[in-house]
């Protein structure tokens, strides 16, 4: 069973032609930073990349796999 959350981001979006330029994590990092609490970031299973980005992004988050998803917790 996964943690009730303090704050969930929903949508998180980087188009292709700024991937790779550490575009996304800087914006990620924003949103989080001063934010205090526990994240929940929810993944499909099947986004890969997603996942490594968000494992990159926040580092010792736990990772809670659920049957349709997978649920990301961080607390800042």
């Amino acid at each position: 069973m996964a943690p009730e959350a303090d704050l969930i981001l929903a949508e998180f979006f980087v188009a292709r032609p700024y991937r790779g330029r550490g575009l996304g994590r800087e914006a990620a990092q924003a949103v989080v930073a001063g934010r205090g609490g526990l994240w929940q970031l929810r993944v499909l299973p099947a986004n890969e990349p997603a996942l490594a980005f968000w494992r990159r992004v926040l580092p010792g988050a736990e990772v809670v796999e659920l049957p349709d998803d997978v649920v990301l917790w961080h607390r800042t």
